[in-house]
């Protein structure tokens, strides 16, 4: 079980910086664009910070150690990744069995797991701190983190496992100053289903008080959304939705309805799709037709600021993706666009921009614009 120091290293994440949008922020192309990119450098900047501060922490412990001590002590936190690993597997499995737990709660497991296909989270932390001493990350020095975009998030896992089983080794509870836990802001806080209390229990991850489990992020959280004003983890159509001031978080199920309806009318819905609308038009598809336009892909020019959806054709809400344009690529029938994403195989993660092609293999895309 958990002592107080990692509970209250859990709780003190809940304390981040505050940031508030206007009241009508600018909805002219320019000012959409500017403000992603924006977000992009403040997650870069957040993050480079975050992981300094988080590393600085361990290696306060981490130097006071001598050879022996070392050695043991990452022996516990390769111990307890591991236990953790084997923990939350069980956690999701029951989420999956009951078919309980939000969006942003369950995939967040997943990416921290891994899959038949690729290591996750836990386990690539843990590959950092082998016994070998010259491959151990933490005898390094930071230059050596090299923190690009595909590894912030099991770098950051890392170190916060580190701190907390330092902190737990200390004869010293207390709480993190409260000027540097202001610091951390992508610590994403995702709710547990009532009564699973005790399933999540022991792991470092999970804060009891606030039955929400801290999710370490470069930016991207499936499900993800603003808290209270502040970015703690989006996903992509969360993103989108806040550069272009939506009235409502939009999902890309929603922004591929409401460019249907406005492109080719309401009574192009099959019965099927009139049950879809019908439930997802409080959540958001009002407004998205009141506050975007449809732009033709194929038939009209693309402006900077536009948002570029891809769904499938099957009517799933997690079968989607959207990007915002920039402008064209050097690269014949790509464009440059802005997102947030994470993939399973490391190759992206984070806020990025990069060259994307406007149409994909079993995929149908829509362009939506902001209007002014």
């Amino acid at each position: 079980m958990l002592t107080k120091n990692v509970t209250a290293l859990a709780l003190a994440f809940l304390v981040f910086a505050t940031t508030t949008l206007a009241e009508k922020p600018s909805l002219t192309p320019q000012a959409i664009q500017q403000r992603a990119i924006d977000l992009m450098d403040e997650a870069d900047k957040a993050n480079k910070k975050e992981l300094r501060l988080l590393w600085d922490k361990v290696q306060t412990h981490f130097q006071a150690m001598d050879a022996d001590q070392k050695m043991t002590f990452l022996g516990k936190v390769r111990a307890r990744l591991l236990a953790d690993r084997e923990s939350l597997a069980k956690v999701r499995a029951t989420l999956k069995e009951r078919q309980s737990g939000a969006v942003d709660l369950t995939t967040s497991l997943g990416k921290l797991i891994g899959n038949k296909d690729h290591t996750g989270i836990l386990e690539d932390a843990q590959a950092l701190i082998p016994e070998s001493k010259e491959d151990n990350l933490l005898y390094r020095p930071y230059d050596s983190l090299k923190p690009e975009n595909n590894r912030i998030t099991v770098l950051k896992t890392l170190l916060f496992y580190a701190w907390a089983e330092a902190e737990m080794a200390t004869s010293v509870e207390k709480l993190p100053g409260a000027q540097e836990v202001a610091q951390f802001q992508y610590v994403y806080p995702a709710s547990i289903p009532e009564g699973m209390d005790a399933d999540f229990q022991g792991t470092t991850l999970y804060c009891p008080n606030t039955k929400k489990v801290m999710v370490m992020n470069a930016g991207f959280i499936f499900g993800g959304d603003r808290i209270d004003g502040v970015c703690r983890g989006l996903d992509c159509s969360a993103y989108q939705s806040y550069c272009t001031a939506s009235s409502k978080r939009l999902s890309t199920q929603i922004m591929e309805f409401a460019w249907r309806e406005l492109h080719d009318g309401i009574a192009s819905f099959t019965k099927s799709d009139m049950e879809t609308r019908k439930k997802i038009y409080p959540w958001g598809l009002k407004e998205a037709l009141a506050e975007f336009e449809a732009i033709d892909p194929i038939k009209e020019k693309l402006l900077p600021g536009d948002i570029v959806i891809w769904r499938t054709p099957v009517i799933d809400s997690k079968s989607g993706h959207t990007v915002m344009y920039l402008g064209p690529s050097d690269t014949e029938d790509e464009f440059r666009g802005i997102e947030v994403n994470r993939f399973d195989d490391k190759s992206i993660e984070g806020f990025s921009i990069r060259n994307f092609t406007l149409a994909k293999a079993n995929y149908s895309t829509y362009v939506l614009r902001r209007k002014e």
